[in-house]
């Protein structure tokens, strides 16, 4: 009507190269218009990426990162989907709120379910519209399995953990470090970080000797992008090896007071895969307090050693018998109270 001196045109209009203007007088509409060229804004994003650092499988997080469009004039913000087709439209999940233009990057926090979704499109939006034709990227989903190969005991005492702990993962391309647990159970659901973790490219870690098992049964293993620690990581049981040696025996030939000499001998370990040697001393109880040695490492093989006569004896009171593997000796030992 005569006083409204501007016009909408709604959404999705097609593209004409000019606007024309006529009049209108109660009997006819003007044969001459005034006319306005028209110049077609795209305002796509370019250089789209999203790498995905969830190393979890059917899980996704990262940044979504882009740069304006050549022609921004227009551009407020921008809206981010998840889409299931590639045309960026069909089965489409917005990611939280619209980002402001000069942003340019939207987080996506970890542990987010893909589901059927592997297209990320982000649409620019004025004051008024949502572009209809996006930028679409196809994503893929980053896996990190991470597969133990072993874990080999060489502390010999009871309920300690000690040794080398091994393993592979198939796809190490966002991996940044691997991080190692106890666990009672293969998910983790009860845990103890193992104080051990390495950079991605050293696939094994050494724990070291004496770390107590407690109720622990199995290792884990879990890989870490820049962005998150996996939450399903591999498992592998811990068997926890035991070389003690037993029936120590000691017959005293010196026969001097408080002197001791003669022959020592021992059983072996049930297991001693993993015993390199034996080391024997005199010690002030059977735990091994204020040990002396007696004599050099024995090799496995050899199950006796001997206390030179003229040894003295006190404040000495047990024979105590150490099993050692090529970790550490092992802190508790078999003994054998000496009758002098």
């Amino acid at each position: 009507p005569l006083g409204t001196h501007a016009q909408t045109l709604i959404e999705d209009t097609p593209y004409n190269v000019s606007l024309l203007v006529y009049t209108r007088s109660s009997l006819t509409e003007q044969t001459t218009p005034a006319a306005l060229l028209v110049s077609d804004s795209s305002s796509n994003v370019v250089n789209l990426t999203f790498v995905d650092k969830d190393l979890d499988e059917l899980e996704m997080g990262g940044t979504v990162i882009w740069d304006e469009p050549p022609d921004a004039v227009h551009v407020g913000r921008y809206s981010v989907y998840r889409t299931i087709g590639a045309d960026g439209i069909y089965g489409r999940s917005k990611l939280y709120n619209d980002v402001t233009k000069g942003t340019n990057s939207i987080g996506v926090a970890p542990e987010l379910v893909i589901g059927m979704s592997g297209y990320i499109a982000v649409y620019s939006r004025s004051t008024l519209f949502e572009q209809t034709t996006p930028t679409v990227i196809p994503f893929n989903d980053t896996v990190s399995r991470v597969e133990i190969l072993s874990v080999t005991d060489r502390d010999l005492d009871a309920t300690d953990l000690g040794g080398l702990v091994v393993w592979k993962a198939a796809d190490e391309s966002q991996v940044t470090f691997y991080k190692l647990h106890l666990s009672e159970d293969d998910a983790g659901s009860v845990k103890s970080h193992l104080g051990v973790d390495t950079v991605v490219g050293t696939n094994q870690v050494l724990v070291p000797p004496d770390r107590a098992l407690q109720n622990f049964t199995r290792v884990l293993v879990y890989a870490s992008s820049s962005l998150v620690e996996q939450s399903t990581p591999d498992s592998f049981v811990v068997f926890d090896m035991l070389a003690t040696v037993s029936n120590i025996a000691f017959l005293d030939k010196d026969t001097d007071s408080d002197d001791v000499g003669g022959d020592i001998f021992w059983n072996e370990p049930n297991d001693i895969s993993r015993v390199t040697h034996y080391v024997s001393y005199l010690s002030v109880d059977a735990a091994g307090t204020n040990k002396s040695q007696i004599a050099s490492a024995i090799p496995e093989g050899v199950l006796n050693t001997t206390i030179l006569p003229d040894t003295i004896l006190s404040p000495n009171t047990h024979i105590v018998v150490y099993t050692r593997s090529s970790l550490v000796e092992q802190t508790t030992p078999a003994f054998l109270e000496v009758t002098d």
